[in-house]
């Protein structure tokens, strides 16, 4: 299973939701930081830096875990003016 934007919020919520009754989790966040922000990342969860602007690096990560059988997409940015 693959969280984007998973590191926090609501997609860290699903993740350890999903964890929580035993599956393995990926989860994602745009760069190492948000990553390392995230940690402790309950048991049953991984976490990987991961532009989803970047198909390359998408199609990389489903490929080293074999493929996905689910996906989350709660990955999201907030633009705001001023």
């Amino acid at each position: 299973m693959l969280v984007t934007g998973g590191a926090s919020g609501i997609g860290r919520a699903i993740a350890e939701a999903f964890a929580k009754d035993g599956c393995h989790v990926l989860v994602t966040a745009r760069t190492p930081a948000e990553i390392d922000q995230a940690r402790p990342l309950a048991e049953g969860i991984e976490g990987f830096p991961l532009d989803l602007t970047d198909p390359p690096g998408v199609v990389d990560l489903v490929r080293q875990f074999k493929g996905l059988d689910v996906l989350v997409n709660a990955a999201g940015t907030i633009l705001r003016d001023g």
